[in-house]
């Protein structure tokens, strides 16, 4: 057995080795609390995007609804509002899963609808907040009608009008916290339906191109190219502080261990952890018959 063997034989000096494993494992515990925030990021944006895809998918269901209803309500040949014109609208109802009513309209009023059927007295509306190149009028969401319970959105062309329920969006209108999502068209300049939006983000800062970025948000706007149609959705960014506090313990604590043990055991190998000196070494070697002492006498070769 060499001498080397003893070499982590002796004492433990604590006071040389603790400081450094305590800051080792302080680092350790910082890098696995950025490394599990870095993760979380990753997932938001992944997530993000998947609430994009799946809400201008429904948005683009709706429109596609809402302009084959139209066709078809215009192509009649019925005299508007007839008994027949108000079984076809009837029928045109039933058979939607987005509309809660579809109607005729005569300059600024609404006629009958298939719901109610011929009204006594027509409903007035407002001028359109928006209008296509295809002539195609939009009401923005809202309470336009008398007697209206709930939110509607109206799009009416030529003759004909439909009333956007306010479940049409059931399954991505309340998106999870800290996103906030619109449907709008693809230069900004109209809302077609808010999903949900924080107060504090300025969505009517998105009428210009390209879509500006928001400070502490994460922002992801998908449009289709067929379509006057685009979802733009944020996403507060999740700052370090805002690491679930048990996920951040348990990577801290993963961090901290494994450079920890890392640095103990490099310790252990080089020699570090031992306190003892080189005479006292040498004397522990002597006294087990670990080191071999041989006494070379001098030779003086002028001497011969």
């Amino acid at each position: 057995m060499s001498e080397r063997g003893t070499a982590a034989e002796g004492r433990i000096n604590w006071r040389r080795i603790l400081p450094i494993l305590l800051t080792t494992t302080l680092v350790g515990g910082v890098c696995g609390i950025f490394v599990i925030n870095e993760l979380d990021r990753q997932h938001d944006g992944a997530h993000l995007r998947s609430y994009t895809e799946r809400a201008l998918e429904r948005a683009l269901e709706i429109s596609s609804a809402a302009d084959q209803m139209l066709r078809e309500m215009n192509a009649g040949s019925a005299p508007a509002c007839s008994d027949q014109d108000l079984e076809m609208l009837r029928s045109i109802v039933l058979e939607s899963r987005f509309m809660s009513d579809v109607g005729r309209i005569s300059g600024d009023r609404v006629m009958c609808t298939g719901v109610r059927g011929r009204l006594r007295a027509p409903w007035g509306l407002s001028a359109p907040d928006r209008v296509d190149a295809a002539g195609t009028r939009f009401w923005t969401e809202g309470m336009p009608l008398p007697l209206q319970a709930l939110p509607t959105g109206l799009v009416s062309r030529g003759n004909a009008v439909v009333f956007i329920a306010p479940h049409a969006y059931f399954d991505v209108d309340h998106p999870d916290p800290g996103i906030s999502a619109a449907a709008v068209s693809s230069g900004g300049d109209y809302i077609y339906h808010r999903f949900a939006w924080d107060d504090d983000q300025p969505l009517e800062a998105l009428g210009r191109p390209g879509w500006p970025r928001f400070i502490g948000a994460r922002q992801i706007s998908l449009c289709d190219p067929t379509q006057d149609i685009c979802v733009v959705s944020l996403l507060r960014e999740r700052g370090l502080l805002g690491t679930e506090p048990g996920r951040a313990a348990m990577a801290a604590a993963i961090g901290g261990g494994l450079l920890f043990g890392v640095m103990l055991l490099l310790s252990y190998l080089f020699g570090f952890l031992n306190d003892e000196k080189l005479p006292a070494r040498l004397l522990r070697a002597l006294k087990r018959e670990a080191l071999a002492v041989h006494d070379q006498p001098i030779v003086r070769l002028a001497s011969g």
